[in-house]
């Protein structure tokens, strides 16, 4: 990842029998999934568990910026 890189981020849900919720962060620059997690709902675990994942890929002294939907999940 780049130093300027810029990613989203963005809840979804995924079938209708057993949902899954998935929360991935994408790099803009080429599409590649930085870090995701699964859950059977929205919950505050499964964002830092995304937070974590990517905030570990990243290098030393880089600061990329994160466009996120602004639900309640990234308020806090």
């Amino acid at each position: 990842m780049s130093e300027r890189s810029q990613h989203i981020s963005n809840l979804k849900y995924e079938g209708y029998i057993n949902q899954k919720c998935t929360a991935p962060i994408i790099d803009l620059f080429n599409n590649e999934a930085i870090s995701c997690s699964i859950s059977e709902r929205p919950t505050m675990p499964m964002i830092d568990d995304m937070l974590m994942k990517a905030f570990a890929r990243l290098d030393a002294g880089t600061n990329p910026v994160l466009h996120s939907d602004q639900g309640w999940q990234y308020r806090h």
